[in-house]
């Protein structure tokens, strides 16, 4: 039995955690989109995702944004803190933002991505993906 959970813990010691976060909107209509995956990215960081393992999709259009009241930051609730990561932390911006792209990176293929942080990731480690958007085609 000791062997068993010796083995357990040797593999969990040895699994990464990596995450692949997308906003797949634009516009401040949209706001929500990307405040939920920069508040994902906070929490993530916090918990222990290394900023290297964490792979952001974002438009990247909102912060600044004329019709933003409060010009570089982002709010994900009332009085919340602001969670905006930077243009520095999303990895996938503007025109960049696509299927081709997200299935590049889910596959590892940096070459398809003109060398751009792709999922390194093997059979051992966990992979958080979360998307959001309105779900329509």
């Amino acid at each position: 039995m000791l062997k068993i959970i010796l083995i357990i813990f040797t593999s969990l010691s040895f699994a990464d955690n990596w995450a692949v976060l997308v906003a797949g909107s634009n516009t401040f209509e949209n706001y929500r989109h990307q405040s939920d995956i920069f508040h994902a990215y906070h929490i993530l960081n916090k918990n222990g995702f290394p900023a290297d393992q964490i792979i952001t999709m974002a438009y990247d259009d909102i912060a600044m944004d004329y019709q933003n009241p409060f010009p570089g930051k982002v709010f994900n609730e009332p009085k919340g803190p602001n969670v905006y990561i930077g243009s520095d932390r999303i990895d996938y911006r503007r025109k960049d933002v696509t299927a081709a792209n997200f299935y590049a990176i889910l596959e590892g293929d940096s070459e398809a991505v003109a060398g751009k942080k792709v999922l390194n990731s093997t059979k051992d480690d966990n992979v958080f993906i979360f998307i959001d958007d309105h779900g329509a085609p």
